[in-house]
């Protein structure tokens, strides 16, 4: 029974040629994963002669698993500006995740669930694993904006900004062991901020690279 659902051969379907959205190797793997434990739960957004505008990674993965039908929801795009904005619409995520609550939600399922297989936008890509071990009770708990306006106010001026940032998560021990290289090497290279530190390590591994 198919509930009315719209189903495709899936020879039927192509690939977007110009779809801008990639997947790692990783990812891919975790992909097929849960469309061989859960099925398709969401349909492939694709135009009236089957090319794929959402759902390239997931048409692939049902390729090499070897599903031939494929639930599909049609749209009609005008032009290509329609297109694009249909693709991005599928894959952006309008809500927020409340980084504590599903941490707690996780704790008491962190062993049936398979948490590396996922990764959240938080702002910024991170696995449940490394949410789970940041803010679950073995975890420290960092400490969250409780203003939200003032958080979207910073978004804002960040994602306008030319300025951005990479999050690392370190153990206690870790993060000691880190602040106190970064710490020596400003002090001996003379430079006045971990960025600074940042591109000047890199340089030394270009370098020493480039002269082996």
């Amino acid at each position: 029974m198919n509930n009315n659902k719209d189903l495709r051969n899936i020879s039927e379907l192509r690939l977007w040629k110009s779809n801008p959205r990639s997947i790692g190797t990783d990812a891919y793997e975790a992909l097929k994963n849960k469309i061989k434990r859960f099925g398709q739960f969401k349909p492939v957004i694709i135009t009236a002669n089957g090319e794929v505008l959402g759902g390239n990674m997931r048409l692939r993965a049902m390729r090499e698993l070897g599903i031939n039908e494929v639930w599909v929801s049609v749209v009609e795009p005008k032009n290509e500006a329609e297109k694009l904005e249909i693709s991005m619409a599928d894959n952006e995520s309008a809500g927020r995740w409340d980084e504590l609550a599903l941490a707690e939600l996780l704790e008491p399922y962190k062993d049936e669930i398979k948490l590396e297989d996922y990764e959240l936008d938080l702002g910024y890509t991170t696995g449940l694993d490394i949410l789970l071990a940041r803010l679950g009770p073995e975890g420290e708990e960092i400490e969250r904006a409780v203003d939200q306006d003032t958080t979207d106010q910073k978004l804002e001026t960040y994602l306008e900004g030319g300025i951005r940032q990479i999050v690392l998560y370190f153990s206690k021990e870790e993060y000691e062991q880190v602040v106190d290289k970064f710490n020596q090497v400003r002090e001996s290279e003379n430079v006045t901020n971990n960025t600074e530190v940042v591109l000047k390590l890199f340089k030394v591994y270009e370098d020493t690279r480039n002269k082996v």
